[in-house]
């Protein structure tokens, strides 16, 4: 119960987030107008929200407002609004005040303007000088702010489009109540059940469940003894397993080949060994672990059954439910070593029109180190090499990879004067962004920059194709030196690529 009430909190305190960061960045609501006008919501810290005489609303936004804040970023556009130091502008480090040098002199540091070098880049002699070297890639994976550009925007840190979400804000305030990296997280939530019984198993090797040990572990009962047989504590392993009640029901399902090593003395244990058991019951034809999640939930039911509505259900019976039930969920989904074969047309590359030049880009982030690098190659309609590249781009998320890929590809494109352009990514999302109606005002800096780039006096397309038609640029990517921060022109294809290449000149298929 109290489990009950912590999860509605969260789920409160993150609607509340969500009015709070409306009030920050909503522009165009009469109503948020309204609010800002009245309260004078003009800081990102609104002392005026605190006080006494405040409605509800206000009251509960202002004891939050701390969190709120710990969860918003800023975008950068022109850089005039946001201290290099003390606002948060690389998502995954917070305040760069926590990262600088011990010897760092911040004087001669009082914007954006002195951590750019003249080309319009970010200095990374002075960026080594001023933060820690651990951090200097992260930096390195923001597109540095331009003075033309938009004004900076507030953005929320934790969604990988800026965006608000509930589901986001929920994550982050219970991100204590469970650990993705459990033994039993995959084995349960990827169980092809039913939902409940996907909670139902997830509550159990919590040691969560209900039962009477656990209600006068949380002095809600007075006698932790079982209901059924009075002759133990009703824990959670006596209840699934070793209770009269249930030792019987397991007779007559429990299989032979597993009678000697059913009885784990662990609880995580025996539910782990249960669930990974890849055994296919002779008799049924099912396999093991739908019988054994069916088992347990009708064992659990039954009991509650007896509990609140004083039926008990024969052991026969109980054991035919589950067999019943587990067939339903074996069919659901197909067999373990089923697979089935698609016949479908291969997918190489895409040739362009005549005339036109075909840049194939695609961005690379590793998951150990999340370093990011990016690589591209130019080719003409029959498929000849003109021209690629292969850079670092510092520690970044995979969605601003591939935007970096297109940004550099574009820049490239532009230096060596080709002014008819297709350009093919994998990344759906990507070209979404790009030719969305606001891509000139987007929270990210990169779509910003992209669509400055396309209206140069050229003619550019961006189309999605297939991971196999972009091969090419997803080995130029994946072999890129991660420490080669300056961008590699390749005027002739590497070896290790010609192959692929002269494979998919002759493959090559028409859009």
């Amino acid at each position: 119960m109290l489990n009950c009430f912590r999860r509605v909190h969260e789920f409160n305190v993150a609607f509340i987030l969500k009015v709070g960061f409306s009030l920050i960045t909503a522009t165009n609501s009469l109503w948020i107008r309204f609010l800002r006008e009245k309260y004078r919501l003009t800081e990102l810290l609104p002392l005026s929200i605190q006080r006494s005489s405040c409605t509800p609303l206000w009251r509960a936004i202002s004891k939050y407002w701390d969190t709120l804040r710990h969860g918003v970023a800023w975008s950068l556009g022109s850089g005039s609004s946001i201290h290099p130091f003390h606002d948060v502008w690389v998502p995954s480090l917070g305040p760069l005040l926590c990262h600088l040098q011990p010897d760092a002199l911040l004087s001669p540091i009082g914007s954006f303007a002195d951590l750019i070098d003249s080309s319009g880049n970010w200095d990374r002699d002075k960026l080594c000088a001023t933060f820690h070297p651990e951090v200097v890639p992260h930096i390195l994976g923001v597109k540095c702010p331009d003075s033309t550009d938009i004004p900076d925007q507030v953005i929320w840190r934790w969604t990988s489009k800026g965006n608000f979400e509930v589901r986001s804000a929920y994550s982050n305030l219970a991100s204590g109540s469970w650990d993705p990296n459990h033994v039993l997280w995959k084995l349960i939530w990827r169980m092809a059940v039913p939902q409940r019984l996907r909670v139902f198993l997830w509550v159990v090797s919590r040691r969560k469940l209900m039962t009477n040990l656990e209600r006068c572990n949380r002095h809600i009962s007075y006698s932790s003894l079982c209901p059924l047989c009075s002759g133990a504590d009703e824990s959670i392993i006596h209840v699934l397993r070793d209770c009269r009640a249930a030792s019987e029901v397991w007779e007559l399902i429990l299989p032979s080949t597993l009678s000697l090593s059913f009885a784990q003395p662990d609880l995580l244990t025996w539910i782990e060994n249960n669930l990974r058991s890849g055994m296919i019951h002779t008799e049924w034809d099912i396999p093991w672990s739908f019988i054994f999640v069916s088992t347990i939930w009708q064992l659990w039911k039954s009991r509650n059954d007896f509990v609140f509505n004083a039926i008990l259900h024969p052991k026969e019976v109980v054991a035919s439910r589950a067999m019943t039930w587990a067939r339903y969920y074996s069919g659901c989904c197909p067999p373990r070593n089923s697979f089935v074969t698609l016949h479908c047309e291969p997918r190489t590359w895409r040739r362009s029109d005549p005339g036109w030049i075909c840049l194939n880009v695609d961005g690379a982030v590793s998951k150990g180190t999340n370093a990011g690098a990016v690589g591209g190659l130019f080719r003409d309609h029959s498929g000849a090499w003109i021209a690629g590249f292969q850079q670092a781009i510092g520690k970044c998320s995979p969605l601003h990879a591939e935007l970096w890929d297109l940004f550099i590809g574009l820049q490239y494109a532009w230096e060596l004067g080709l002014t008819i352009l297709q350009i093919q990514t994998d990344c759906k999302e990507v070209v979404n962004m790009i030719y969305a109606l606001d891509a000139d005002r987007s929270v990210f800096s990169l779509v910003r920059a992209i669509a400055k780039l396309r209206q140069k006096c050229w003619i550019t397309d961006i189309i999605w194709v297939p991971r196999d038609g972009n091969r090419a640029a997803d080995m130029l990517a994946k072999s890129t030196d991660c420490s080669a921060l300056d961008m590699l022109r390749l005027l002739t294809p590497p070896r290790y690529l010609i192959p692929l290449l002269q494979n998919e000149a002759t493959a090559a298929v028409f859009i």
